[in-house]
């Protein structure tokens, strides 16, 4: 493709070289540079492209596009004789979003594209409405902080919201393969970094908002926090919003096609939540939290209307509390205005789970243990109250915090954990570049503003055969922070490390009798 058919949604000034040149490739990172690319310099926490353009220049790069022009000498690269050609752009971030689609050939508009927004539950309810929609039928790829699945491919992914080239081409790669619609969560910083910038969204939910993802290298505060949340439904042709939340007014506000809301505390008709809102959605029926020998779950019905008719449809989950009702009414009210039949909804729903996410793992006689991504104060919080819900002996939580983040979130945890939760085992979570003892610090002053029972015991797979050999009757041992990750980060580098099968290999060397 021509440099300047790949320039075609983008604003430009062409500094050196021409437009007429051939271009193989896109690359925004210098060390996976090819020959023939556009090198596209973009500022990142750490790097900024504009950096490496002489080394991408020698790497064979035949086009770079900056957005700052002091970072760059045309003189040298003619004095080199460098045949390249330069380009300048308003934003590289958004340069490199547009040119990606075009690249691609605009791979969202040849499917249905589903983006999830809010603080908790993206995973679980994109998960949910894959499962429902493969019910249906449809051929479902994804893009979410357990990876991207196209089929029964599942690709490991950096950041839940990848980077736009990697987008547009999981875009594209899903198409290819036939799937006709995409469900994608959309985070903050994703938003924020323009990864998803000119995609057309054709239908965008909002799940909730709490304070997180503030200070460190995130946000500035909650302002910015919520600006970049509410920008995804400038981009969707229909918005789905918990009603619920404080905030939906808000996000929802700069939504410009159909609004359509779920709840279950409010009652959501056309006229109350806005002229533009044609279903609304509510429980409040017969929900029961159910304990089986496969672990905790719930079943309830859920009711929708429109302007012409209201039904019920019975629904069970074998997810917990309700938080989960929540997502699955999320997913209920995008899966009905989609089309999907009542049975697809109650079949999608009936068998489902998430890796990481209240999902049980062990289930016995003595206890149930449980691994979930909680790794903020709200989110601990919730998942601890909806344990409570089932009235088990003891609440056993085992968490830790992430380094390189902000220090608020280890005192919350601490004292949130110390709150609710029995038993309080503080161990290690992905360190980064902090040493664990500090975060383990933290975590203490919080929890010693409570009268919470706790343990300490850094190392984190001892943590977790503490946990289960020291288990009682009744017990939910709850395995908080990592969910679905299978590593630990540690001064910069990642080591495999899956709490599946760490619990796996614990419970078969008590079989043995290797452990009491």
């Amino acid at each position: 493709m021509k440099l300047k058919q790949i320039l075609h949604d983008v604003s430009y000034t062409l500094l050196l070289g021409n437009e007429d040149i051939f271009i193989d490739d896109i690359c925004y990172d210098s060390r996976n540079v090819v020959k023939n690319c556009v090198f596209v310099c973009v500022k990142g926490k750490h790097e900024d492209g504009h950096r490496h353009i002489m080394e991408v220049i020698e790497k064979g790069a035949k086009a770079i596009i900056i957005d700052t022009l002091s970072s760059v000498s045309l003189e040298k690269i003619v004095e080199l004789q460098k045949k390249v050609s330069v380009v300048l752009v308003e934003n590289s971030q958004k340069a490199l979003a547009y040119i990606s689609a075009t690249f691609f050939d605009y791979p969202a508009t040849k499917c249905t594209v589903i983006g999830i927004t809010g603080t908790k539950g993206k995973t679980t309810t994109s998960y949910m409405i894959k499962s429902i929609l493969e019910a249906w039928g449809a051929v479902v790829g994804l893009i979410g902080t357990n990876g991207a699945f196209v089929k029964d491919e599942k690709i490991s992914l950096s950041y839940t919201t990848p980077p736009s080239y990697e987008i547009q081409k999981l875009l594209h790669d899903m198409v290819r393969c036939g799937c006709n619609y995409i469900v994608m969560e959309v985070s903050s910083i994703g938003l924020k970094m323009n990864r998803v910038e000119g995609i057309p969204f054709d239908y965008g939910i909002f799940t909730n908002i709490s304070e997180d993802h503030i200070g460190g290298e995130e946000h500035k505060d909650m302002e910015e926090y919520l600006y970049w949340k509410q920008s995804l439904f400038s981009h969707c042709n229909i918005s789905i919003g918990n009603i619920d939340d404080s905030f939906c007014s808000y996000i929802l506000s700069k939504s410009k096609g159909e609004r359509i809301y779920y709840g279950l505390h409010h009652q959501c008709n056309g006229n109350a939540c806005s002229n533009a809102c044609s279903y609304a959605y509510s429980t409040g029926k017969n929900i029961e939290y159910i304990t089986t020998t496969s672990g905790l779950g719930s079943v309830f019905t859920a009711c929708y209307k429109d302007s012409i008719k209201e039904e019920q449809l019975p629904i069970h989950l074998t997810l917990a509390g309700e938080c989960n009702i929540y997502n699955s009414l999320a997913a209920i009210a995008c899966c009905i205005r989609i089309g999907c039949t009542k049975e697809a909804i109650q079949k999608g729903l009936s068998n489902f789970f998430v890796t990481g996410r209240m999902e049980v793992v062990e289930s016995n006689d003595t206890f149930h243990l449980l691994i979930d991504y909680a790794h903020n104060a709200n989110s601990l919080e919730q998942l601890l109250k909806t344990l409570a819900s089932y009235h088990p002996k003891r609440i056993v939580c085992i968490f830790g915090c992430g380094g390189n983040r902000s220090k608020t979130r280890r005192y919350q945890m601490g004292e949130i954990s110390g709150r609710f939760a029995d038993v309080s085992i503080i161990t290690e979570d992905n360190s980064r570049y902090e040493d664990v003892t500090q975060i383990i610090n933290d975590i203490l002053v919080g929890i010693k503003k409570t009268n919470g029972v706790y343990k300490v015991i850094p190392n984190r797979r001892e943590a977790i055969e503490y946990s289960i050999t020291h288990a009682e009757q009744g017990d939910v041992i709850l395995l908080v922070g990592k969910g679905h990750e299978d590593y630990q980060e540690i001064k910069g580098k990642r080591t495999p490390f899956s709490e599946h099968a760490i619990v796996k290999e614990i419970m078969e060397k008590r079989k043995l009798g290797e452990i009491e």
